[in-house]
């Protein structure tokens, strides 16, 4: 699309939105529409909803998988949204489901091998060692490891039992968690589905990711089998809990203002609208930088890595003050929810991890593999171990196993950024920008662990010091990003990422700091309407 005319970053909006009007009532594009998200949605929850009784239920995962892929390829090629940055959400969102789906219901057997942590209420006079239930022996599954760190994805022994009856608060009856597998009632199956459909880390799960914090030693005892289940007195502490909700919820407010700032200053530099050929120099004071062209391009990527590291905080943040709020103030309303302890502060890690000595002592692998956001490590890691099944025994002794951990994640990672690149309504450039920053990251990580690990020990003639170690990775993490960097930062602002209203009410511009014409109240037009096509897949409520 040609951009006109343009005063303002709120001319560049309007243009935009314009352009996906025109190509939508043209037909060229389809809208994406709330039936298709459902459709979307509902595709592995019925696969999963099946009780795998024999092998041809058991096969009918695998009907399922195609359908999901071409409902989100569907989406991904012929649908467009109109509101700056709905596009890459609809891209990246969408290439991850159909990547979810398969590792649900292609690369591992849910039904069998996978369990939650539940609530459960028993007499208060039992002795839950006695409450040992038969199970069945699970193979050994093999640890996965990504960017250097082990990403242990282990199902192992683990008590079960067939849908016991929901927590109480009867004084007879004291509360336990249990392991409970696929269960057998509807509601309760449903419930656990959803669940692990929309679970990331597996925090509640017996594939819980190994870059956070171990489960409470009484429930990894369970999880080997030592116990049928342990008292919650044992392992949650509300103290604790009432203190991970007021953590959350300062950096919630932080992370808020921090988006605030971070807009008023994007939004004084065209190259945030997306403008990224444009010769105009930032606003005061970051003008002064367009002289020197080396440091204009480093404060763009700093101020871009910024607001991304700011925006994937703020978002996580919900997540503890909402279930872990909600647990809190309303505790039965909570246990009628789900029997996840929801009120349980180990269920809320931090998404991300100590920087200075993830960078220092491990330097790119552990920027990505300690420091970065998790997110997508069971996502990533799971596709390596599944391909790394396929190799001939000699390659997966003799180093192709850890060449496949090492680059699939990054692979996957570059595709996931790719695709929602590919959908934005600008001129982007999704496989010379996205993809190859992080897949670069894969020969990056490769060659510094070379190096460390075999080459340098045999030309030094001493052995380095800790700090000369530190300084080094310090030194070859920024080094690398400063060079890989401008491609995917170029492709976020040229796409219309940095356009994308971040708040709902601005302190910042509300008090006059922002452009001409903003604003305390940001939130413009609608997020839904009813829209008309030629057909009923074409016609519904669609996102705008």
């Amino acid at each position: 699309m040609e951009i006109t005319n343009v005063n303002t970053y709120r001319d560049l909006i309007a243009q935009r939105g314009k352009y996906v009007e025109d190509v939508l009532r043209s037909g060229e594009y389809d809208p994406f529409l709330l039936h298709h998200s459902f459709l979307l949605l509902a595709l592995p929850l019925a696969a999963l909803f099946i009780p795998h009784r024999n092998a041809l239920l058991r096969a009918s995962r695998y009907i399922f998988f195609p359908l999901i892929l071409g409902l989100g390829s569907y989406i991904i090629v012929y649908t467009k949204a109109s509101a700056v940055g709905n596009g890459y959400c609809i891209g990246l969102v969408t290439t991850w489901w159909i990547l979810w789906s398969a590792i649900m219901l292609i690369m591992n057997d849910v039904q069998k091998d996978f369990k939650r942590i539940e609530k459960f209420s028993v007499p208060a006079s039992d002795d839950a060692d006695r409450q040992r239930v038969n199970r069945t022996p699970e193979p050994p599954r093999m640890d996965s490891r990504v960017n250097g760190n082990d990403s242990s994805v282990r199902h192992r022994h683990t008590s079960t039992t067939q849908d016991p009856p929901p927590p109480g608060t009867d004084k007879n009856y004291k509360e336990v968690l249990r392991w409970q597998s696929y269960p057998e009632s509807l509601g309760h199956r449903f419930n656990w589905i959803l669940g692990l459909l929309f679970n990331f880390r597996g925090t509640e799960w017996n594939w819980r990711i190994s870059v956070v914090p171990a489960f409470p030693q009484p429930i990894a005892d369970q999880m080997e089998g030592n116990s049928s289940s342990v008292d919650t007195s044992e392992v949650i502490d509300l103290r604790e809990s009432r203190e991970c909700l007021k953590q959350a919820t300062w950096r919630f407010l932080r992370d808020y203002i921090a988006l605030d700032i971070i807009k008023v200053i994007m939004m004084r530099d065209r190259y945030f609208w997306g403008l990224i050929s444009d010769p105009t120099p930032p606003l005061f004071p970051f003008g002064i930088l367009a002289s020197i062209p080396l440091l204009l391009r480093l404060y763009r990527l700093v101020l871009s890595c910024i607001g991304v590291f700011v925006a994937i905080d703020f978002v996580t943040c919900l997540n503890p003050i909402f279930f872990l709020g909600f647990s809190l103030a309303f505790p039965n309303a909570s246990r009628a929810m789900t029997s996840v302890p929801l009120e349980a502060a180990w269920l809320y890690p931090d998404e991300f991890g100590p920087f200075r000595q993830s960078i220092l002592d491990h330097g790119i692998a552990g920027c990505w593999g300690i420091w970065w956001h998790q997110l997508f490590r069971f996502s990533f890691s799971e596709p390596a171990r599944w391909l790394s099944s396929f190799l001939p025994r000699e390659l997966r002794h003799n180093g192709g196993r850890r060449v496949v951990y090492l680059l699939a994640p990054f692979a996957i990672s570059g595709l996931l950024h790719a695709f929602g690149s590919y959908c934005q309504t600008a001129a982007t450039e999704p496989w010379s920008g996205p993809f190859p920053f992080f897949f670069l990251q894969s020969v990056g990580l490769g060659v510094q662990r070379v190096l460390a690990k075999h080459v340098l020990p045999k030309i030094l003639p001493f052995q380095p010091p800790s700090w000369l170690r530190r300084a080094t990775n310090l030194t070859v993490v920024i080094a690398w990003f400063v060079f890989t960097g401008p491609v995917v930062t170029d492709d976020f602002a040229a796409g219309g990422v940095w356009l994308i209203e971040p708040v709902p009410i601005s302190v910042v511009r509300g008090l006059g700091f922002g452009a001409e014409g903003d604003g305390w109240w940001r939130l413009r037009g609608h997020w839904l309407e009813w829209w008309n096509g030629k057909t009923w897949w074409q016609s519904g409520i669609r996102f705008v």
